[in-house]
């Protein structure tokens, strides 16, 4: 249900902020996992994967996150994106 994506994804923040991650790249998704995997089973861990890529999808252009990426995304890296 939507509401388990949204959770999934309320969850995925409140980490992201608890460590003052601002900018989500696939290190920070990598650690994310990381961290969760030592709580959770391998299906359990596709589970919330799942959802989250979902849902990160969908937000990539709304608004907020592209406002986000473009003023923190390092140009070193990301220019050719921005």
């Amino acid at each position: 249900s939507k509401d388990a994506y949204e959770k999934e994804f309320e969850e995925f923040n409140a980490w992201r902020k608890k460590r003052g991650v601002t900018l989500i790249t696939e290190n920070v998704l990598l650690a994310y996992f990381f961290n969760v995997k030592k709580r959770f089973a391998a299906s359990s861990m596709w589970t919330k994967y799942s959802m989250l890529n979902s849902l990160l999808k969908a937000k990539v252009l709304e608004r907020e996150y592209t406002e986000q990426f473009l003023k923190g995304a390092p140009d070193e890296e990301c220019l050719m994106k921005k």
